[in-house]
């Protein structure tokens, strides 16, 4: 495979340099990884001046100034040595959680602890038990292992239907519950998760619960809080979080689980969760400790999160009520219609997701200025066949 220089200079980082080759589908493509893919589009076309990519739920704001600043202070002869910071990384998240440090899991992205709760958990005789839309990573690895998966449709709230997904549970190895879900958007109070919780521990006592709170922070819901004490108090029970969307450092792949110690070492027993580099551990020290940046970071995603909702309102679009970084709105179209369509103009929004040929699109929050452009673009979109 030819790595073209546009792709070269991009994967260094060096995107200040002036690059005047023409934007072309070529081996470039075999770069990106599928799942992570959200259309068949020219990848290299994503970074072009211009073009606005609201497809992954990354914040468009970068790491803080802290952050930053953090990791230029690493770029030494040091870095030819072990990590010796990730012990400390993990010692700041069991503060800020109120936790013991043998209740934090580290892994390289949380997404490798869904992952690793499937290996640990579902069996040929114990499925996952999972919502429909919702994340994809456990049935996609439950497919992989050739492991049964119950899905379970989202209620005509489009929120996951706790009832159903209990009553699924039954006898099932792990239940996935994204909390607020993604592409959804929309969330469960504390209490509906604390019911849900009690009801699969007594009908189905030997059946783990993974809690993905990815999105949790961005919620500004009353009712909706973390169920890491329903974590830490029971077996078999977990949550994951992740640097990637609140700390706005996807690039540096930080995630962890918390739960009782037995529920972690299970997991540690069947599944790999990869090494914590001593540049990424060193800006998740750092933006822990950045308080005031996260709670810019909130409230910058609430107003860009109204202002597109209230756009699509004023399209004559329905959208869920999110408490994430990202809408879900109704296109009355595919959502691969919808998207194409929107790419021509120079805006990519998210992939597919189960059922296909629903005709709800997930759009990630931009920067406000990003939105009033993509919001212009979704209104030739959807206006055109009207």
């Amino acid at each position: 495979m030819s790595i073209s220089r546009r792709d070269f200079v991009r994967a260094l980082g060096l995107s200040g340099v002036a690059l005047h080759s023409s934007s072309k589908a070529g081996d470039s493509m075999e770069l990106m990884n599928p799942r992570m893919s959200s259309s068949n589009q020219p990848f290299n076309r994503l970074y072009d001046a211009g073009f606005i990519n609201l497809s992954s739920n990354t914040s468009p704001r970068g790491p803080s100034d802290a952050v930053l600043e953090v990791l230029r202070g690493r770029l030494s002869p040091s870095l030819g040595r072990y990590p010796e910071n990730t012990g400390l990384l993990v010692e700041a998240i069991a503060e800020k959680e109120k936790s013991r440090r043998d209740q934090v899991l580290l892994s390289t992205g949380s997404g490798e602890v869904l992952v690793g709760a499937v290996h640990a958990f579902v069996t040929a005789t114990r499925p996952l038990v999972i919502g429909i839309p919702s994340y994809e990573t456990p049935v996609a690895t439950a497919e992989l292992l050739d492991l049964p998966v119950k899905s379970v449709p989202v209620d005509e709230r489009l929120q996951l239907d706790l009832d159903a997904m209990a009553e699924a549970a039954v006898g099932a190895g792990l239940v996935y519950l994204c909390n607020p879900n993604n592409p959804t958007g929309v969330a469960h109070s504390a209490s509906s998760i604390k019911k849900f919780v009690e009801q699969v521990q007594n009908t189905s006592p030997e059946t783990a619960i993974l809690i993905d709170e990815a999105y949790i922070e961005f919620a500004d819901d009353p009712t909706v809080s973390t169920a890491l004490p329903l974590a830490l108090n029971s077996p078999n029970i977990m949550i994951t979080r992740t640097f990637s969307k609140i700390y706005a450092m996807a690039g540096l792949r930080i995630g962890y689980a918390l739960g009782q110690t037995e529920t972690l070492e299970r997991m540690k027993r069947t599944a790999r969760f990869g090494s914590v580099t001593v540049l990424s551990a060193a800006a998740g020290l750092a933006a822990l400790q950045d308080s005031v940046r996260r709670s810019w970071e909130i409230e910058e995603n609430r107003k860009v999160r109204e202002f597109t909702l209230n756009a699509f309102r004023q399209i004559g679009r329905e959208a869920t009520n999110s408490q994430t970084n990202f809408v879900w709105a109704n296109v009355g179209q595919t959502s691969k219609a919808f998207r194409d369509a929107c790419f021509e103009l120079d805006v990519l929004v998210g992939r597919d997701f189960r059922p296909i040929g629903n005709h709800y699109s997930r759009i990630s929050l931009g920067t406000m200025d990003e939105m009033r452009q993509a919001v212009k673009v979704f209104e030739t979109v959807l206006t055109e066949n009207e």
